[in-house]
């Protein structure tokens, strides 16, 4: 099953690649030689795991980069030069505390929780965080989060091993029925069926 896949897959890439090498000038593979250029994809067939891959880590960046903004106590609709700017700020100050040596903290944890409790700034921020995440992922508990974070995580590790599969049957559908979208496939059939 798995072979007849792969060679099914191939199969689809080579006339892409033929469509591409006979169509230069076609906007879609015009468009697929751009991506493949500037991301360094060599064949055809790594355009799709590079998507996901480019998907994933733009993904990762933004999650970092709102969860900075939140700590810093910024907006999330601040630039993001501007957040870098405040958390150059943060650094330094944090370089040039009397409480640090070489820039590593000397201080220890009984002197953190007791600076946390004195500050509850850093801490009433990691908790809304922490709440907001609680309530996205509609988890009763905190300790439920990490639960349902590799539930989650599986699950997508699922989907990025079906979707290629999916994909692939989809394209041959709509080549093998002669229409463009999708969305167009189950009409098609019921349309051939009713012949």
């Amino acid at each position: 099953e798995s072979e007849e896949y792969l060679l099914s897959s191939k199969e689809c890439f080579e006339a892409a690649q033929k469509n591409m090498t006979s169509h230069p000038n076609d906007l879609s593979n015009r468009m697929i030689r751009h991506f493949q250029h500037i991301f360094s994809v060599n064949h055809i067939e790594g355009v799709f795991p590079k998507m996901n891959q480019i998907y994933l880590e733009l993904n990762e960046m933004k999650n970092l980069l709102k969860t900075v903004k939140s700590i810093l106590g910024l907006p999330l609709n601040s630039a993001t030069n501007l957040c870098f700017k405040e958390l150059q700020k943060v650094c330094d100050a944090a370089a040039s505390h009397p409480h640090t040596q070489n820039g590593m903290n000397s201080k220890t944890e009984t002197e953190r929780d007791s600076e946390r409790t004195t500050n509850p700034t850093i801490m009433t921020k990691w908790n809304a965080i922490l709440m907001e995440i609680q309530s996205l992922l509609q988890c009763k508990t905190e300790d439920d989060i990490v639960v349902q974070c590799t539930e989650l995580i599986s699950r997508c590790k699922e989907y990025d091993a079906v979707f290629p599969r999916v994909h692939n049957l989809i394209n041959q559908l709509r080549i093998a029925l002669s229409v463009e979208h999708a969305h167009q496939i189950l009409p098609r059939v019921k349309e051939l069926i009713a012949d």
